[in-house]
């Protein structure tokens, strides 16, 4: 079962992670389970896709990809956790298989999808294209980052759960530099909060950036100078790449923000109730968000899904495009 948000950070409570020899990578072609029926219209014409997210508006998660504005709105795979080439051409994600997810890639205009590593969990993109670093899956002996070629060749791990002390549980939500050098990641143990690390990007030299825990969900700003982060007080904010200058913005249960390609705004999602909402008043429904980091104006940006099956769906792990050569999928 692919986890979804707040389940997802859920899971690294679990014990696991996914030992070297256990992993099986390979680029051999999935034929995905049969969509269901779209009502949608926004889904199907030809577009520039720009943001990419997770959605459980079918009832199920899939990746979806949209326009900067939401106007238009591709359904892509079954999964979750998307995250783009730097090309714009592909999108890397986590699929289900029943007892765990596999990281697998599909083109932008929803062909060529095709197992990358499995088991698997998050991923992030080099900023050259040439490697995809993702973690181990927690529901394994072991956890650790690995990195893998895009067509499934080369599976190297880089670190270890257990490079620090205490030893850790499971290492997750993996973000590249923009200039390629080094990887932060959140690191969970059994004795301590969920804190955010970073480690060159051949593995060596992990250090930590913020001890107490507060902080998740790391996102390199475009020029690498800051980063934007979740906080234990269900905001979103943005700090200096060596864990100093943390500031929190206003948006209350607010969560996985990352930027726009020129650093001005910030995507996010957060919860949201509505009127008929059947499980919560604070808002069991989750959308993506725009901040305009000086205004601090907020808009939604993915619009409210047309004849949802799940009235109470997700719209999350919203991902921005930082490229501007992406081809328009057709």
């Amino acid at each position: 079962m692919v986890s979804t948000g707040r389940a997802r950070l859920a899971r690294a409570l679990a014990v696991g992670g996914i030992a070297l020899a256990s992993l099986s990578v390979g680029c051999r072609d999935v034929d995905g389970p049969a969509a269901d029926e779209q009502t949608d219209p926004r889904l199907d014409a030809p577009f520039d896709a720009r943001i990419a997210f997770t959605s459980t508006r079918e009832g199920q998660s899939y990746i979806y990809v949209a326009t900067v504005d939401g106007s238009q709105i591709r359904r892509l795979a079954r999964g979750a956790s998307p995250t783009w080439s730097p090309d714009g051409r592909w999108i890397a994600f986590n699929a289900p298989t029943g007892k765990f997810t596999e990281l697998r890639v599909i083109g932008v205009d929803g062909a060529g999808e095709r197992v990358v590593a499995s088991p698997a969990g998050m991923s992030a993109w080099s900023p050259d294209g040439t490697k995809i670093v993702f973690s181990g899956d927690p529901y394994f002996a072991t956890a650790g980052l690995f990195v893998v070629n895009p067509d499934g060749s080369g599976l190297t791990r880089l670190l270890s759960a257990d490079f620090d002390d205490p030893p850790g549980n499971w290492l997750g939500y993996p973000a590249w530099s923009p200039d390629g050098k080094s990887i932060a990641f959140m690191r969970e143990n059994s004795s301590m909060w969920w804190p955010i690390y970073v480690v060159n990007a051949d593995g060596s030299s992990p250090r930590m950036l913020e001890a107490d825990g507060r902080l998740l969900e790391p996102s390199w700003s475009p020029d690498g100078t800051m980063m934007a982060v979740g906080h234990l007080s269900l905001r979103i904010g943005t700090m200096n790449a060596d864990g100093s200058g943390l500031h929190l913005y206003p948006p209350a249960l607010a969560f996985e923000p990352d930027w726009s390609p020129d650093g001005r705004s910030l995507i996010f999602n957060a919860f949201a109730s509505s009127v008929g909402d059947s499980v919560s008043k604070v808002g069991s429904r989750m959308r993506i968000y725009v901040l305009d980091r000086q205004t601090l104006a907020v808009r939604q940006l993915i619009p409210d899904a047309i004849a949802p099956k799940n009235p109470d769906y997700w719209d999350h792990e919203p991902v921005w495009l930082r490229s501007n050569k992406a081809p328009v999928p057709r």
